[in-house]
């Protein structure tokens, strides 16, 4: 059976560049440091999302926009082939909205949903998902993807606010390879519950006390 899922509520105060640093060599790091100072505008968002032997992971960012209802990720791995990042109902690979990019077809993303852990995700009969950028050098494949908060997509899960306490966090999963398609992903997957429209960097539990205090 799967170990408990994470949930974090805040943002990571650490400095992503440092993300892979306790796994990777500097010179292995290149890539992705490389992207992130590139960057036009920082993400104002991100966490890492280790694997679950914590040998790997993913590095995740977001900002919402409000204003055009959307959400925008970027994915960093360190991997060559593909990779999957994605919004779950119940926290597992199993029914899970996911934005399918691979080295094959770097032009596009897919819109996709999982129906079963080790067999290629499902296309989408509407394609929500939009790849803004993509990055496959150095051992590194870097996504940045766009979608509506809510697409009326049944065959989507909307993302909701969640940034209360007392509402669900958002269950995100990843998952990547070396291949160019996607395949069975082994132990290079990773999941974490995190509440993408908070912005403090308090933990569940301080964030809670903190609550009960202005009561």
């Amino acid at each position: 059976c799967c170990p408990p899922i994470e949930v974090t509520s805040h943002v990571d105060a650490i400095d992503p560049a440092t993300y892979f640093d306790t796994i990777l060599t500097p010179s292995e790091t290149e890539g992705y440091t490389t992207w992130l100072s590139s960057l036009p505008a920082p993400y104002p968002m991100h966490t890492f999302m280790p694997t679950d032997n914590i040998d790997d992971g993913a590095a995740v960012f977001w900002n919402l926009d409000e204003e055009n209802k959307e959400v925008h990720f970027a994915i960093a791995v360190h991997a060559e082939g593909w990779v999957g990042l994605g919004v779950s109902e119940a926290g597992g690979m199993i029914g899970s909205d996911i934005a399918l990019f691979e080295s094959s077809s770097p032009e596009e993303v897919i819109d996709s949903y999982v129906v079963e852990d080790r067999i290629r995700p499902l296309v989408d009969t509407c394609q929500d998902w939009n790849l803004t950028d993509a990055t496959v050098q150095d051992g590194w494949i870097i996504v940045e993807v766009r979608r509506l908060l809510d697409t009326q997509d049944s065959q989507d899960h909307p993302i909701v606010n969640d940034v209360e306490l007392w509402s669900a966090p958002t269950r995100l999963i990843a998952a990547w390879g070396d291949g160019e398609m996607a395949s069975y992903h082994g132990n290079s997957k990773a999941r974490l519950s995190v509440r993408l429209f908070a912005n403090s960097v308090l933990s569940e539990s301080v964030a809670f006390e903190k609550l009960l205090d202005e009561e």
